[in-house]
């Protein structure tokens, strides 16, 4: 079970690591945190668009077009940048197609396993035994899923991955603080890398 840590600290200012992130079936990133994630990376977006692509394309040569949403969700692409990998976890629709939120419990369970397994060839690749997890609030803001329930199926369900360090941006601490996701202060010391 990975020791969630809360900082104050924009996502975007680390360059080592893996910045995990939840994004919806559509292949553009048009919202959310996605938007910038592909303005500063786009071989996230890249990488996004190609899973999409290739799911629409199965979908159509299985004949039922709208089936690629299935097919993308619970996945999980990859992309890396210097020393920082991106993980694109697609956990949701445009549609409230679950019990009337947008976010697939399953799918976000499905993308922490893929996250997981990845998770030791990442370290492989960069060299580390262990490299820092970097995630926002996933699916608390546009998913609609409350951060408590994402928090246990990330404790639940990641094994190899010691440490999350959530990051939440000053503006909004007290909001999610006042909602009881967060605590009154961030950790301290800030994580330098």
């Amino acid at each position: 079970m990975p020791e969630i840590r809360y900082v104050q600290q924009d996502i975007f200012s680390f360059n080592f690591g893996v910045l995990v992130h939840a994004c919806n079936t559509e292949g553009t990133m048009g919202s959310g945190i996605a938007v910038e994630v592909a303005k500063k990376f786009p071989s996230a977006l890249a990488a996004y668009q190609k899973q999409h692509a290739n799911a629409l394309a199965a979908a159509k040569a299985n004949g039922d077009v709208y089936q690629y949403q299935k097919l993308l969700l619970g996945r999980c692409s990859y992309a890396r940048e210097g020393d920082l990998y991106i993980a694109n976890m697609v956990t949701q629709t445009l549609n409230n197609d679950f019990n009337d939120k947008p976010t697939s419990l399953d799918a976000l369970v499905s993308c922490l396993v893929a996250l997981d397994k990845g998770y030791t060839k990442i370290c492989a690749n960069l060299k580390k035994e262990h490299v820092p997890v970097y995630m926002p609030l996933i699916c608390a803001k546009r998913g609609k899923i409350s951060w408590n329930v994402t928090k246990e199926l990330i404790q639940d369900t990641l094994k190899h991955i010691p440490e999350v360090t959530v990051c939440v941006l000053p503006k909004e601490w007290k909001e999610w603080h006042s909602k009881g996701f967060i605590p009154k202060e961030p950790y301290s010391p800030q994580i330098k890398i």
